[in-house]
């Protein structure tokens, strides 16, 4: 998995953003076939799924 995260900046709201949760909670194998996109400062973590993954 080759994934970048994005500035922290607010999603962007073209884009499907799923928050799951503090990253702690979240076990990387969910990550396989989704794009992490966005780590945000409250660390919820904000996932760019385009492919619909999630």
């Amino acid at each position: 998995m080759s994934s970048q995260v994005a500035p922290a900046v607010e999603p962007d709201r073209h884009c499907r953003w799923v928050v799951l949760g503090a990253p702690r909670d979240i076990m990387p194998e969910l990550f396989e076939d989704v794009q992490i996109g966005y780590v945000a400062h409250d660390e919820e973590l904000y996932v760019y799924d385009p492919g619909g993954y999630l």
